[in-house]
């Protein structure tokens, strides 16, 4: 199974490069030259391969290629992978360590995509493992969850990655510079005469950054709230 996926996989790049070489050749003409008479197999493909890729067809859409399902599977597949990315940044995970995830799929087709692409999902999502459509006894308590769509959520096993008292001072902290700020702008914005003196340009410029701010204050209060129910979680195991 293995060497079948490594074949398929050269194959597909083989044509991929070789198409691209030929697509550039027109604006790259000697350096495409140079690379597509170094591919594997040149001088193999019989009587019709042309000795030169100024000599071979401009690349045409060939029906052949595509696959509906395929494509469909895959864009799921890409926003998996986003998600899983999504969660390992937002809980500060180390490159070097892996995670556990868990993907619940309530759309079939997808569902079958995904088991196909588990591999890809774990290598790109950095993932030591996924599990898709888990029994629910079978995702630990302490986990960080993103929703993809309606179909589809993915978890993350976040036992023993996450010092959560840590990350609740942080985030305190980071609250703690983001609210003076605010308060300090919103007093400003209130205060008597700006509606009359302050020029729309700087209305329009305090009223995008006191959004901003609200928007960053709520993020953080959010995390704050996320990080002390994990902590909770983590103690009920």
């Amino acid at each position: 199974a293995n060497a079948d996926a490594r074949w398929a996989a050269q194959a597909t790049l083989w044509l991929a490069l070789e198409a691209g070489l030929r697509i550039l050749h027109p604006m790259m003409p000697f350096v495409t030259e140079e690379l597509w008479q170094r591919l594997p197999g040149r001088g193999t493909l019989g009587s019709d391969e042309p000795a030169t890729i100024m000599l071979a067809p401009y690349p045409e859409c060939n029906p052949a290629y595509k696959n509906q399902a395929c494509e469909e599977g895959m864009a799921v597949t890409n926003k998996i992978i986003g998600a899983c990315r999504s969660l390992r940044a937002s809980y500060h995970i180390n490159n070097k360590v892996l995670t556990h995830f868990y993907v619940k799929i309530t759309e079939g087709p997808a569902e079958d995509a995904v088991r196909h692409q588990t591999d890809d999902v774990k290598t790109l999502g950095r993932a030591s493992a996924v599990d898709i459509n888990p029994d629910d006894d079978a995702v630990p308590r302490s986990h960080g969850t993103v929703i993809v769509d309606e179909h589809t959520k993915v978890m993350m096993d976040l036992t023993g990655l996450v010092n959560f008292d840590a990350e609740i001072q942080k985030q305190e902290k980071l609250l703690g510079k983001t609210v003076p700020v605010l308060t300090t702008l919103q007093k400003k914005i209130d205060a008597p005469g700006y509606e009359a003196n302050v020029s729309d340009e700087f209305k329009r410029a305090n009223a995008e950054k006191l959004e901003g701010l609200k928007k960053k204050a709520a993020d953080i209060e959010a995390a704050i709230k996320n990080y002390r129910e994990l902590a909770e979680l983590e103690k009920m195991k």
